[in-house]
């Protein structure tokens, strides 16, 4: 009996998440995994929370989370994945090339020291959190695309509510970004491109099944 109510207490609590490597550019992107140990980021491979991502000049790296998102690391960049835990779900069912929608409620922290992202990040279950971390403040996202780092932070979709290192709270919508200053303004036609060509490409690289 103690073990059947142990067991149904652990089926109810959030489990840690798996973030897999769907495409690698380049040959020297280089990652430490939370046990410390350093080495070449390789495609099909399936990393978790305390994970760091370094790319090169001439590197880059695609991300799938379980819950749906995506993330496109650019070159000269430094990734983590501070925290990603989630509700326990069948990932084998879920299409991840047409999902628009996190399948689970999950708790997402992401960090972008160095360099830049452009992500894609699934609509989140009421009482998920997805949070992005730069330079520049922090983003809690809800379900939008567009790009953050030293280039500050935008948005090509969807809207976000940006926690600026130097100033208040402002709400980014879709076309306009806050600058490596803090200052709101419009989000140029090249960005919004490559930030949608590059989402594209990424839900385009995602295997048939991609969580087993």
């Amino acid at each position: 009996v103690i073990n059947a109510i142990t067991r149904s207490v652990s089926a109810a609590e959030m489990v840690v998440g798996n973030v897999r490597v769907i495409k690698v550019h380049g040959k020297s992107a280089e990652m430490i995994d939370p046990a410390g140990k350093k080495s070449l980021v390789q495609e099909g491979v399936f990393i978790r929370q305390g994970t760091i991502i370094f790319t090169g000049h001439d590197s880059g790296v695609d991300l799938i989370f379980e819950n749906g998102s995506s993330v496109n690391i650019r070159h000269s960049s430094q990734f983590s994945i501070d925290k990603f835990v989630q509700d326990p779900f069948d990932s084998e069912t879920l299409d991840y090339k047409a999902a628009e929608q996190a399948p689970t409620t999950a708790v997402t922290k992401i960090s972008v020291p160095e360099g830049d992202i452009i992500f894609k990040i699934a609509k989140q279950q009421a009482g998920a959190l997805f949070e992005i971390s730069t330079p520049v403040g922090s983003a809690g996202i809800r379900g939008t695309s567009g790009f953050a780092g030293r280039q500050g932070f935008g948005l090509a979709t969807g809207s976000a509510s940006f926690r600026s290192s130097a100033g208040p709270n402002l709400n980014v919508v879709a076309g306009s970004q806050v600058s490596p200053s803090g200052i709101a303004e419009p989000v140029s036609p090249e960005v919004l491109n490559s930030v949608n060509s590059s989402t594209a490409e990424m839900r385009a690289a995602i295997p048939p099944i991609t969580f087993l």
